[in-house]
């Protein structure tokens, strides 16, 4: 999330906060500040089979939101 705030970009920030919502540990959410997960450390959270779909949506629609912003800068960059 914190990635995603400093792009600026409204569509991945809200994606950003929505796969955080999806995969965290309900027991450590933040009100929000969303940024408990230590990407060093492999989580062990279970998920049932909707969640993880879900998660995996938000993940894909969140890397074609990267490509397209990607893309686009280097559109002008010509």
């Amino acid at each position: 999330m914190v990635l995603s705030s400093t792009i600026d970009d409204v569509d991945l920030q809200r994606l950003a906060r929505q796969l955080q919502q999806l995969v965290s540990n309900n027991s450590c959410r933040k009100l929000y500040d969303p940024d408990p997960i230590d990407y060093r450390v492999i989580p062990h959270d279970e998920h049932d089979r909707q969640t993880a779909a879900d998660a995996m949506n938000c993940a894909a629609d969140i890397l074609k939101r990267v490509n397209e912003l990607i893309e686009h800068s280097f559109d002008l960059r010509r």
